[in-house]
């Protein structure tokens, strides 16, 4: 029997090769040792979640970096309970400006002090978010914090975090000296905004109030926000004088215009002084890829304008049923300035025929393209006065359900045309982060285009594949 030489055994190659592999794996993990203290001791974190949902936004950095007054932010949860996602953000807060602290405090421990901040209309407890800054404060309840979804099943799902969205607000609104009120003009059959809307214009400090300019003393003021909401009936003509006064004196309105059967003509005399007019015609996209699932849901062109760049920017696709374009009129004012903010494509007519069952077009129809939604701004030099107006030909966009199909991109558009409105360029809406996977809306070319590869491509190269496979195997 050979006799085994260990002195040997370290001098052959196999030994040498996996000695060096042996220690070439020992200074990578010395080196991912040292890597990691190092990172703890520095505490450098990176947030690689898909939508950034435990950092805040550069818009929320540069207002936090530029307030003028402390803020104090007390994250009430019960000792060993804080929710680490809120923390994490909350941490981001106070490490972006010394002027910003965030304390936690226990409710069943400090009962006195959630009292303290505890309201008729919000109470304090387990997950609530207190920001406060001199006198002032508000309250963010812990189901704000997270947007949530009943699945097929009739569960509760969370599918967003909003986390920076209402504490950034909240700083807003303990920071700045107003607060905007909302009018929704009333009497005359109009929609009513819808809860999404509502919320979400809580959340960016609005007031929102109803108002009847029939009633009473009833008037509006240069710093109000008007919005009239598909109106099915006209208004008379001392609302439609209010209304221009209220505009010519700075005021700020937004119209959301449906296509209606009856004229509306007072209504119509205050558009037309600031240059434009509802076509009252149903718009029909002919152009494939900006058509959703009809040819009368529409994935308009988006322009160029603060308002819409965000969204265009970010290739996300606004829904757009059931439109009418909004015609130019020829006035002759210098100030004026309307610009499209949203339009169909020149493949496009609109229907003058509202009873007419065809979708093709006919004698009489109006030929494309069309401006769906334009933004207004009428500056008096004299006077100083600035107007702005936003005109939509059409309302039903806005309804929750078609918003939940854009994953919000229809409220993007909504909430920035308000705060246009109102020069809030600090406040360009932060929205929600997504934990969930965002619709996917195809359009009919898109649609076309998979059908092909999944139906006819697909097979196709299958088929190929395997006749070369039998032809080769049959000639061997």
């Amino acid at each position: 029997m050979k006799k085994f030489d260990i002195g040997k055994s370290f001098k052959n190659n196999r030994f040498k090769y996996g000695g060096y592999s042996a220690l070439a794996a020992i200074l990578v993990l010395a080196v991912l040792v040292a890597v990691n203290l190092v990172a703890s001791k520095l505490d450098i974190k990176k947030d690689l979640s898909k939508d950034k949902i435990y950092s805040i936004t550069d818009q929320s950095v540069n207002i936090v970096k530029n307030l003028k007054s402390d803020v104090k932010i007390y994250a009430f949860f019960e000792t060993g309970n804080e929710d680490p996602n809120v923390k994490m953000v909350l941490d981001k807060y106070e490490s972006a400006s010394k002027k910003v602290s965030v304390q936690y405090r226990d409710p069943i421990k400090q009962p006195q002090l959630a009292k303290k901040y505890s309201t008729s209309d919000k109470t304090v407890g387990a997950g609530s978010i207190v920001v406060e800054s001199g006198s002032k404060f508000k309250t963010v309840d812990y189901n704000d914090l997270y947007n949530y979804s009943s699945n097929q099943y009739g569960q509760t799902d969370i599918n967003s975090f909003a986390a920076e969205q209402q504490i950034t607000n909240a700083i807003i609104y303990v920071t700045s000296g107003t607060q905007h009120t909302l009018y929704t003009l009333t009497g005359h059959q109009e929609k009513q905004l819808d809860e999404d809307i509502k919320k979400q214009l809580d959340v960016e400090n609005y007031q929102v109030k109803d108002i009847n300019l029939l009633q009473g003393n009833a008037q509006l003021v240069k710093d109000n926000l008007l919005v009239v909401n598909a109106p099915l009936k006209d208004i008379s003509k001392e609302e439609a004088d209010k209304i221009k006064s209220f505009l010519a004196s700075g005021g700020r309105a937004a119209f959301f215009v449906d296509i209606t059967k009856e004229v509306l003509p007072n209504f119509q005399s205050v558009l037309s002084a600031y240059g434009v007019k509802p076509q009252n015609a149903l718009v029909v996209e002919g152009q494939a890829d900006m058509i959703a699932n009809s040819a009368i849901e529409l994935l308009p062109s988006i322009q160029s304008h603060d308002i819409v760049n965000a969204i265009k920017s970010n290739k996300t696709p606004l829904y757009m049923p059931v439109m009418q374009g909004i015609e130019n009129l020829k006035l002759n004012k210098d100030s004026l300035k309307i610009e499209p903010l949203l339009s169909s494509s020149s493949n496009s007519w609109a229907k003058t025929n509202l009873n007419s069952t065809k979708m093709s077009k006919e004698t009489g129809d109006l030929n494309g393209p069309f401006n769906i939604a334009v933004a207004i701004t009428d500056e008096d030099k004299t006077s100083g006065n600035t107007a702005k107006l936003i005109v939509v030909g059409g309302s039903t966009f806005m309804n929750s359900n078609i918003n939940s199909a854009t994953s919000g991109t229809n409220l993007d558009f909504v909430m920035n045309s308000f705060n246009w409105l109102q020069d809030k360029k600090d406040s360009i809406t932060i929205r929600p982060k997504n934990f969930e996977t965002s619709s996917l809306m195809i359009n009919e070319l898109q649609k076309l285009a998979w059908s092909g590869v999944v139906v006819i491509l697909i097979p196709l190269v299958i088929a190929i594949l395997g006749v070369t496979v039998w032809f080769r195997r049959r000639h061997r």
